[in-house]
């Protein structure tokens, strides 16, 4: 999977990447609408500009892939079609009600860029929590982190390829494990292909 758009999120006139997962309350669905794939990097067929404006959550922007093409008003705001299966929400100035901890980064460190999903907040140099009650700021910490040693979630490394069947031997007389020398290799062919 190709590394997926985020969701921009606003504070302060500075632009960051939403980590806070909002979509319960900014889903296209809750509008009537069926978001279908835009593209590979953005699977889930939308995504969304979120800011803090006067102490208050709001949603600012929704661009929505979907190929029934029916977009609804949202908030009083009639969208701009993009494509005749994409259109774009702007200044929808929409109040969110959300409660709890409000995650967002800036300052992406390239050397953990992953070629897949999101990327994690420790990818990130800065980093602000907010909290919020019923989408009113209540707290906020600011964060600088060293991306040198802040451990990115990553697979772990693909380990040797397994051995593939020599054809033509007979069932039972293949190797088990590869040998650990050429020396060994060498008397594992002999052994196998000197006719006695």
């Amino acid at each position: 999977m190709t590394a997926q758009i985020e969701d921009t999120f606003l504070l302060d006139g500075e632009q960051f990447a939403l980590k806070s997962n909002l979509s319960t309350l900014i889903h296209p669905s809750n509008w009537g609408i069926e978001p279908t794939m835009m593209h590979t990097g953005c699977y889930r067929g939308y995504y969304a500009t979120v800011e803090v404006t006067g102490g208050r959550l709001v949603l600012q922007s929704l661009t929505v892939s979907s190929r029934g093409g029916d977009f609804p008003v949202i908030n009083g705001v009639q969208p701009e079609m993009e494509h005749e299966t994409r259109a774009v929400y702007s200044e929808l100035d929409l109040k969110l009600p959300f409660s709890g901890a409000l995650i967002a980064a800036r300052d992406f460190d390239r050397r953990h860029y992953q070629h897949m999903g999101f990327h994690p907040p420790s990818a990130y140099k800065t980093v602000v929590v907010l909290q919020l009650d019923s989408g009113t700021v209540i707290g906020r910490e600011d964060r600088q982190q060293d991306t040198d040693t802040t451990p990115v979630d990553r697979p772990p490394p693909p380990g040797p390829p397994p051995i593939s069947p020599l054809v033509g031997l007979p069932p039972g007389d293949e190797p088990t494990s590869a040998p650990e020398t050429s020396d060994g290799l060498m008397d594992w062919i002999r052994k196998r292909f000197t006719r006695p």
